[in-house]
């Protein structure tokens, strides 16, 4: 019979595992993570992005989607902007995959960084989903 110990050694390797695929499961933590073993360690940094075109362009998508939301029929435009954002994080998704390949660490992680916006976005675009149609 397994001791308290082995138990809880067993709980603690169970959890390890899951954490790890989570981590895995998702393609921005998975690039985070595989970006701290080539030490670039961005994983809850603060470092601002610094492409301005793009950090406009975030912008004016997050001011295009509240928009949305005060239109009298936002079904379309709706579903119209979620497959734009959506093709946008494919094809940034694309991207990283050469960066990493390329082993161009810094550009990955910009990338990566790129990334989070578009996530954060795509969460927006699922929480006025569910507000308009809930």
């Amino acid at each position: 019979m397994a001791s308290e110990r082995d138990r809880m050694m067993a709980m603690q390797k169970a959890a390890q595992i899951n954490d790890a695929f989570q981590t895995l499961k998702n393609p921005i933590s998975r690039a985070e993570y595989m970006l701290s073993e080539r030490d670039e360690d961005i994983r809850g940094e603060q470092k601002t992005l610094q492409d301005m075109d793009f950090l406009m362009q975030q912008m004016e998508l997050r001011e295009a989607l509240e928009a949305i939301a005060e239109q009298e029929e936002p079904e379309s435009a709706l579903a119209d902007f979620d497959q734009q954002v959506s093709s946008m994080y494919r094809s940034y998704l694309q991207q990283l995959e050469q960066l990493l390949n390329q082993e161009q660490w810094p550009l990955a992680a910009d990338c990566v960084r790129k990334l989070k916006f578009i996530a954060k976005l795509r969460d927006e675009v699922e929480q006025l989903e569910d507000k308009l149609f809930g």
